[in-house]
């Protein structure tokens, strides 16, 4: 399920696939804190038009 945040031992893991730069760092941080409601999402306080 995408819906929800699970943890994995670390012996399940084996080697790494990929690496995130910075920037998607701070982007996926802030989606998780969005994700778990402990921030407001940046489009909440914009105004249409």
């Amino acid at each position: 399920m995408v819906d929800k945040i699970t943890t994995v031992p670390k012996s399940k893991l084996s080697t790494h696939i990929g690496r995130l730069d910075a920037a998607d760092m701070v982007r996926l941080v802030q989606a998780t804190l969005l994700f778990l409601g402990l921030a407001e999402s940046p489009r909440a306080g914009r105004q249409a038009g």
